[in-house]
């Protein structure tokens, strides 16, 4: 296995990290080198939440959260999200299988995304494994199969090769 400047790696799926549970740390670059050709993928059924419901409306407060938080954003704009995780083109909505949302607060400091998911305890521990899990999930780009929900081979096999995710019991 290499990179993709032919520097040979034995392992892909763990992430650098300042200690054993510590921060993950930037100069990995076999992480950063395959986040980056993920978010680049030009797969469009790929990309993870393509489809949903969507509204805007605006965050009321209706208290004082300054106990709690010094965030001025509270009362902006927001889009709110809500969707099938790994749900493609045609895919039946009544699947059982994990379901999204998204709230995209427009502020003055930029945009501030919170995004959650009806799942207990996420499927890896270590985000490079991220684009691993959605390869998995997803159906192929060329024929669009398996599709319906993750429970399918490969979705298996990654739960096989990765034991963190074998708690994953919604499907």
């Amino acid at each position: 296995m290499t990179t993709e400047e032919s520097v040979k790696i034995s392992d892909d799926e763990n992430t650098l990290k300042a200690g054993e549970r510590g921060p993950q740390l930037l100069e990995d670059f076999v992480m950063r080198e395959k986040m980056t050709h993920f978010d680049r993928e030009q797969i469009p059924e790929r990309v993870v939440h393509a489809r949903g419901y969507a509204a805007h409306g605006y965050f009321q407060v209706y208290e004082s959260q300054e106990e709690l938080t010094s965030a001025k954003f509270l009362q902006d704009p927001v889009f709110l999200r809500f969707s099938q995780v790994a749900g493609s083109r045609g895919v039946n909505e009544t699947n059982r299988d994990v379901r999204g949302f998204a709230t995209k607060f427009y502020t003055e400091e930029g945009n501030f995304d919170l995004v959650g998911s009806n799942i207990p305890v996420f499927f890896i521990q270590d985000g490079i494994k991220f684009p691993d899990l959605i390869h998995a999930v997803k159906p192929e780009p060329h024929n669009e199969i398996p599709q319906g929900q993750t429970a399918h081979d490969t979705f298996w096999d990654f739960i096989a090769n990765n034991q963190e995710s074998a708690h994953m019991d919604y499907v």
